[in-house]
């Protein structure tokens, strides 16, 4: 419990990690050491340097069955490398561990995975996105498939004041409060740009 309260207090500082990023891998990185922190990961400036090693420590907890620890590498690749193709291919099971980290953990009080987490997997997922002539489908199913409607509603109320989000109409459907399906297209003229349907 007080390490979810940590966690929690702390998870702004993971989400400006790729701002202190820039500045940390230059030479010593303090900043990605304490963003790292505040994920709950111990690591070296050589792990939070690379991508790679960011991942191959997330298999290697899967591997232990720690799904929470996986997706907080997973999450640290994309705060601290959010340019890096490791970012991009790791979105898909990051989404996948948290969609299970919530649900395991979504009752607990201050839980950060219905407070900090949501937000910065809708902010990973915008950067599928930018410039995106298709609707990224395997990014956005990920995420959602499995997931509570409410969740889905959060996202659409984040969607609306994000411009590369806001081009898209964006509908999910679900069975008995469960997302099933979810589709999208870009907004036509006139159009309501995001929308849902239940």
């Amino acid at each position: 419990m007080r390490r979810a309260r940590a966690l929690g207090a702390l998870a702004a500082l993971a989400l400006l990690a790729p701002g202190c990023a820039a500045l940390s891998l230059e030479g010593s990185c303090p900043e990605a050491q304490a963003a790292a922190r505040a994920r709950g990961v111990e690591a070296s400036c050589k792990v939070l340097g690379r991508p790679a090693l960011l991942v191959e420590q997330a298999h290697a907890a899967l591997a232990r069955g720690d799904l929470e620890t996986a997706y907080h590498h997973l999450a640290l690749v994309h705060a601290l490398h959010p340019d890096s193709a490791e970012s991009r291919e790791v979105f898909r099971l990051a989404a996948r561990c948290f969609v299970e980290s919530h649900f395991r953990h979504r009752t607990e009080p201050g839980s950060i995975w219905v407070s900090s987490e949501p937000v910065f997997m809708y902010r990973w997922l915008e950067q599928f996105f930018l410039d995106a002539e298709e609707f990224p489908q395997a990014q956005v199913e990920a995420l959602f498939i499995g997931m509570h409607y409410g969740m889905f509603r959060d996202f659409l109320a984040h969607a609306r004041s994000r411009k590369e989000l806001s081009r898209w109409v964006i509908v999910a459907r679900d069975d008995n409060g469960i997302i099933h399906s979810v589709s999208g297209e870009r907004a036509g003229r006139g159009e309501a740009r995001t929308s849902e349907v239940e």
